[in-house]
């Protein structure tokens, strides 16, 4: 049956194909700016699948079939779907960001083209489907959906780069590792319920790999569309794609008794990702580029925290459900910063708003503080407590990942110039203004009332995340921010000194190079098959084929 959990997924799917249909007919009967009026619709639908997903947390957890209009063999079997609080919290914080993005969509003039419009609500239904996934089937039917509508909408904004090639062979890899870790189970585990698999054994280390894949760890970053933003405020859905692998990592460390599993080697990962996407978003070419790279840093961060603070708690046995908690709080906290990346980046007022300017700086300023994992934030900051001098190897690659990362923030807080756009109209102004204020207030009610988001993990909070880190932690952090600080400031000097140090580094972290080297080398053993096959399947064919006809039968009447 529909219930109002189905009907989460149910309702931006159908207002997908409803947007598409209305655009269509808006653009043959003529209609004067039929985008915005598609625009309005789709705001509609994506705000009304928020208010849904909201009124989920009032009610209980049960599991509710898609539909009993499905196929009574996929719907009893395949795709089920089960609420919990640790998947609303992604959910709700999703939602709200299709919304926003939508919503600073609508004043832009020019802006995204007409046919691209149903596309964020197509991503929204199948995101929420695989968040609310009841069993690894279902997460593997709405993976596979997923990478179709991703890149359909890949092609649409960036006309088929080279990128969405990656990206889907990336996300290819995922769905193919989720598929195996389901067969190394065995016994029928792809269709039951993910809180009755039992933890440990070679199936989570696999499902862990292809969560860490979706997510986009560093060195398998090369897959993220780093200019998207450019093009406009609404393709930012492409970036926002790591929220389905943040909800196999919950689904795990839900199993795992609340702990990440294969703890031991991923801190390596975790910082890593921290180091080579702070020292990437540093070194972008651009100001406007900073935020795919700052999201990356932010990943190892999050990363990091949960797997930290499973190792100790509050209490006896509350370490692992701390680290339940960090990962809940830290993606939900990356799924707002990443949205006010996409949105407030390059967000200069002209002088006659001046009036409208606090709308603009104070989302912005809002993320780029929880990014530098300010006192008294929440999610990101958990991760500082490794700057204890324990392990200085983790301390030192930690120190240097935080002193690029605020040298990232503060110049994509401060971009060099002011905004080109200063005959802007009062519209795409106050929708743009609207849009960054939702998920500001949204990241500072995480802060304030983190209970909202997972009630029924141990408790923790700004100060216990404060307190965690320890007074050498946080003197190292003031220490790495100052540096980070000062080498923002003198940002212009040193890249007009060193352009070409610093572009070359930055092509040297970002690793094209090897994929096009990985590529080339394919392509060149592809080559000799080709060759080999025009030598067996050419002109020689048939004299190839009486050869190995008689040594066949030289073979048989030697035995």
């Amino acid at each position: 049956m529909l219930n109002l959990l189905s009907a989460t997924v149910v309702l931006p799917l159908l207002g997908a194909g409803g947007v598409l249909l209305a655009a269509f007919l808006l653009a043959k009967l003529d209609v004067g700016r039929p985008r915005i009026y598609a625009l309005l619709v789709a705001l509609a639908l994506a705000s009304a699948t928020f208010i849904l997903v909201c009124a989920l947390r009032l009610g209980r957890d049960a599991p509710g079939m898609l539909s009993s209009a499905s196929p009574l063999i996929l719907a009893q079997s395949v795709v089920r779907f089960q609420a919990h609080p640790t998947l609303w919290a992604l959910a709700a914080v999703s939602s709200l960001a299709f919304s926003s993005l939508l919503l600073a969509e609508l004043g832009r003039q020019p802006g995204i083209s007409l046919p691209f419009t149903p596309i964020p609500l197509l991503l929204l239904a199948l995101t929420l489907g695989a968040l609310w996934s009841a069993n690894p089937l279902t997460m593997i039917v709405l993976w596979a959906f997923y990478d179709l509508a991703y890149l359909l909408a890949q092609i649409v904004v960036d006309g088929g780069s080279g990128v969405c090639g990656r990206s889907m062979a990336v996300s290819t890899v995922a769905t193919v590792l989720l598929w195996t870790g389901v067969l190394v189970a065995g016994d029928g585990t792809g269709v039951v319920q993910w809180s009755l698999i039992p933890g440990g054994g070679a199936k989570m280390t696999v499902w862990m790999v292809a969560g860490l894949l979706r997510i986009g760890v560093y060195p398998f970053h090369f897959a993220t569309p780093s200019r998207v933003e450019r093009t406009s405020p609404l393709a930012g859905v492409l970036l926002l794609s790591p929220v389905i692998g943040w909800g196999l990592l919950a689904r795990l460390a839900l199993i795992n008794d609340g702990a990440l599993p294969v703890a031991n080697w991923l801190t390596i990962v975790a910082t890593a990702t921290v180091v080579g996407g702070a020292i990437l978003a540093w070194t972008a070419r651009s100001a406007r580029d900073t935020g795919p790279w700052l999201g990356t840093a932010v990943t190892g961060a999050v990363l990091l925290a949960s797997n930290l603070m499973s190792q100790t708690g509050p209490g006896p046995g509350a370490g692992a459900g701390m680290s339940l908690s960090g990962l809940t709080w830290g993606a939900t906290t990356w799924i707002l910063v990443m949205t006010l990346f996409l949105l407030a980046g390059g967000l200069v007022p002209p002088p006659s708003w001046r009036r409208w300017e606090i709308p603009y700086v104070v989302p912005a300023l809002i993320a780029a503080l929880w990014t530098i994992s300010l006192p008294l934030t929440l999610g990101i900051s958990g991760y500082l407590r490794a700057l204890a001098p324990r392990s200085w190897g983790f301390t030192a690659g930690l120190f240097v990942g935080q002193l690029f990362l605020a040298a990232a923030v503060g110049r994509w807080l401060f971009p060099a110039g002011g905004s080109a756009d200063g005959d802007m109209s009062r519209l795409r102004w106050v929708s743009a203004g609207a849009a960054l204020l939702v998920p500001g207030l949204a990241l500072i009610g995480v802060g304030l009332a983190p209970d909202l988001l997972s009630p029924y993990a141990p408790g923790i909070s700004p100060l216990v995340m404060v307190r965690e880190a320890g007074p050498i932690g946080w003197l190292l952090w003031a220490g790495a921010v100052g540096l980070g600080t000062a080498l923002g400031w003198y940002d212009r000097h040193i890249r007009s000194t060193l352009s070409s140090w610093v572009d070359g580094l930055h092509d040297l972290l970002l690793l094209d190079w090897g994929y096009r080297l990985s590529a080339g080398a394919v392509d060149q053993g592809f080559a000799v098959v080709r060759t080999i096959d025009d030598i067996l399947a050419g002109r020689g064919g048939l004299l190839w084929s009486f050869v190995l006809f008689l040594s066949l039968i030289l073979l048989l009447r030697l035995r």
